[in-house]
């Protein structure tokens, strides 16, 4: 069971995962089926407290993904 407490990157619905280590700043990307949650609770109430500054960069990340998936030569839609 996920529970996402931001949007935009749709983790809670694929298998990719990005993994930084803190002391160096290097991230590592996975894909594993085993990280697929069976259960999402999708909570908008979350983004009430969010900071400002937090809403407007993954509410921009969530339209960036949405103009990719529409413009993409490979796109699905």
């Amino acid at each position: 069971m996920l529970i996402p407490t931001t949007c935009g990157t749709g983790s809670e619905g694929n298998g990719f995962a990005v993994l930084t280590n803190p002391e160096n700043g290097d991230k590592k990307s996975l894909r594993c089926n085993a990280i697929v949650a069976k259960v999402s609770i999708v909570d908008p109430d979350c983004m009430k407290t969010m900071p400002k500054h937090v809403l407007a960069a993954v509410g921009f990340d969530a339209l960036c993904h949405c103009m990719e998936a529409y413009t993409s030569k490979i796109s699905q839609l």
